[in-house]
């Protein structure tokens, strides 16, 4: 494929956080951005130089988007097979249609890699319940039952733990042991510095921070005596923790009542919506800076966790009652 030259016209299938930063990177390099999604106001939307809205499934739409750009791609995986591949049929999509078709389900990732002689942790198709048992039996506990098409940032996803019950089983899951590979629960509590050397050469550096944290993760009396910022430290201390994952074990963890993250995208854009419509520092940008986010979060104190679940279900088409 030859260079896509500065100054040609990159189209991005998905309008999420991370074509949200694919379109600000591209756009420091000279690049215009067209963004294809089915959201309205979506985050990438605000960064791009063009914006269509269109179903997955709308062929005119996806004609003349793919007609308006040079080089097509994809922010996340979740997107219709067949989307990709009508683009790809009248301009060049990378990564190929044919690669996503492994990447996004689990069971066929995992078959890729280890035919490749890459070692994964023990893992096995689940397709009813009787299955479910034998990869239990095989494998142990603790482990996590997946969906294999679907799952993002821990959605469709259940921690087996101790003797089966009654565990959900479906046409598409499987069960990956918690261990070196998923790098976090249980299993990685017991792993000592080499072991998640071997997990993963980046943790090296870290290893010996987050192997002395591991096993006070669910130690409540710890942490009670740390406030959140002390908290936050901590675990910021650990490379590849940043302070919003830090955040969100203080909300759903923790249970503290008082954080605001105040670089969730989906509370800002929230604020942004129902708090400061119409609002003049609005007419020159769409964001503020993060301690007028923090200043606005104030009158919330000291219960803006409360609000931050509020926010985030303000976003929801239809309204959440708690």
């Amino acid at each position: 494929m030859p260079i896509t030259p500065p100054g040609s016209t990159i189209g991005i299938v998905g309008g999420g956080q991370l074509g949200r930063m694919l379109a600000r990177a591209a756009s420091r390099m000279g690049y215009k951005t067209h963004i294809y999604t089915p959201e309205k106001d979506s985050p990438a939307s605000h960064v791009a130089t063009m914006t269509t809205i269109g179903a997955y499934q709308d062929t005119n739409a996806l004609r003349a988007f793919a007609q308006s750009v040079d080089v097509i791609t994809f922010e996340f995986e979740n997107i219709p097979a067949e989307t990709l591949e009508m683009l790809d049929a009248i301009t060049v999509v990378r990564p190929k249609p044919s690669v996503l078709f492994t990447t996004r389900h689990r069971l066929r990732e995992k078959e890729f890699i280890r035919a490749q002689g890459i070692a994964t942790a023990p893992f096995a198709p689940v397709r009813s319940e009787a299955e479910l048992v034998e990869a239990i039996k095989n494998i142990g506990t603790p482990s996590v039952l997946k969906t294999c098409e679907m799952g993002y940032d821990g959605k469709g996803q259940v921690v087996m733990r101790g003797n089966l019950a009654s565990p959900p089983a479906g046409e598409a899951t499987r069960l990956n042991e918690r261990s070196e590979f998923s790098r976090s629960g249980e299993g990685a509590m017991k792993l000592n510095s080499p072991s998640l050397k071997s997990a993963h050469p980046t943790l090296s550096p870290n290893s010996e921070k987050a192997s002395q944290l591991a096993p006070i993760v669910n130690e409540t009396s710890y942490w009670d005596a740390l406030s959140d910022e002390e908290a936050i430290t901590q675990l910021t201390a650990i490379k590849g923790i940043g302070s919003w994952t830090a955040e969100m074990f203080l909300i759903f963890h923790l249970l503290r009542p008082d954080v605001f993250p105040v670089k969730d995208l989906g509370v800002l854009k929230a604020i942004n919506l129902h708090l400061l419509e119409g609002d003049a520092r609005l007419a020159t940008t769409k964001w503020l800076k993060p301690k007028e986010y923090e200043a606005i979060a104030q009158r919330w104190a000291p219960y803006r966790t409360v609000a931050t679940w509020y926010l985030w279900r303000a976003l929801d088409p239809v309204p959440v009652a708690y």
